[in-house]
């Protein structure tokens, strides 16, 4: 019979024997069917990013595990570097870096150290160091940067410009303004880095915090030389 022409109470048999007879249980499994098919054809990333390259191409047959492209993330961009041995057994997790990016005008950020490798490949002698990166605009994946990992901290040092160290008589020393003139003193280095080194004690005569220091123009300078300070 047809439903159209069904008058009597719809009881679960009866739905059961129209849903078989009208086609309808085989058209709502089709469906059921479709719907899962068109959800597992759905790709969708984990993370929120970028499509940096697209492998997959129309009508390409493709398996599990078939790469058909890449995502970065670039809010969460980390930068790996190489570390000799004795560099590895320096570094830890939690480690401040300061990064320099070439590519964003020597832009420098700060970094974390992530991650340490607790081996060293044998044949470079070396473990990789993975650094954690601000989010930065404009930076790219594969971009090159200089790192300096902050391997200790040593407070109330007496510091001054890495120019201004000369070696006179396989000693360091430096050269202070006093008075219009160019004095040197001899001085015991301790830890330097970003461009400046610290000064342990001041070997003749000492050199004390607020003196000026002479950075250029003093390699054939000569002590009790009359200078000006241009700067």
């Amino acid at each position: 019979f047809e439903c159209e022409n069904y008058r009597g109470e719809l009881t679960a048999e009866v739905k059961s024997m129209l849903r078989q007879t009208t086609g309808l249980a085989d058209a709502q499994t089709s469906l059921a069917s479709a719907q899962t098919q068109y959800s597992n054809a759905a790709i969708r990333a984990g993370f929120n990013g970028l499509v940096s390259d697209v492998s997959a191409r129309e009508g390409m047959v493709v398996y599990p595990g078939t790469v058909l492209g890449e995502i970065i993330d670039p809010w969460s961009l980390q930068a790996k570097v190489n570390l000799d041995e004795r560099e590895l057994a320096r570094c830890a997790s939690g480690q401040r870096v300061y990064v320099t990016i070439p590519s964003l005008g020597d832009t420098t950020i700060l970094g974390t150290v992530a991650s340490v490798s607790p081996v060293i490949d044998p044949s470079m002698r070396a473990g990789e160091g993975i650094i954690d990166l601000p989010a930065i605009p404009g930076l790219r994946t594969g971009a090159t940067a200089r790192l300096e990992i902050v391997i200790a901290v040593h407070p109330d040092q007496l510091v001054v410009p890495q120019e201004a160290i000369l070696i006179r008589d396989d000693r360091d020393m430096v050269f202070v303004v006093v008075d219009g003139h160019a004095q040197w003193r001899y001085v015991t280095l301790g830890p330097e880095g970003r461009g400046i080194v610290s000064i342990v004690e001041g070997v003749e005569a000492g050199i004390e915090e607020g003196d000026q220091v002479i950075t250029s123009g003093h390699y054939s300078l000569a002590h009790e030389a009359p200078v000006a300070v241009m700067n």
